[in-house]
């Protein structure tokens, strides 16, 4: 994955979230999860583009969801949007072994996060306590 076009990558990205804000984490399609998997694990540009892709596909849901319940806005804390980041990567893993020869894989939310979900407490700030 060399010579990565991020700008064309962040694009297609925010085109195929806006089409499916409520996608589960084995929606999204192979080339796309393989790609911003990749992205989750490499160097700061790459690292970048997946936060954008990620703040984009959130925040692209958050405003839907305001739209629909007629709120003004809603304020989240950047440690929680932080955790939100580490969860949505377990989640891209998580789709990546469902879709591998051996399903493993759970299906979950790829934006929603709550107190229940699965991997939750794999990135809780322990130092906090």
């Amino acid at each position: 994955m060399n010579n990565i076009n991020y700008d064309a990558l962040i694009k297609t990205s925010a085109d195929w979230l806006i089409e499916h804000p409520d996608a589960r984490n084995i929606d999204v399609p192979i080339d796309l999860l393989d790609q911003w998997i990749f992205l989750a694990n490499h160097d700061s540009e790459s690292s970048d583009a997946c936060i954008a892709i990620f703040l984009f596909g959130f925040t692209n849901l958050e405003n839907i969801k305001l739209h629909e319940s007629g709120r003004g806005s809603v304020y989240h804390p950047y440690r929680e949007i932080f955790e939100y980041f580490n969860r949505w990567k377990f989640k891209l893993v998580m789709a990546r072994l469902y879709h591998s020869a051996d399903p493993g894989g759970i299906p979950m939310d790829l934006f929603k996060f709550s107190e229940s979900e699965v991997g939750r407490d794999l990135f809780h700030d322990w130092s906090s306590n």
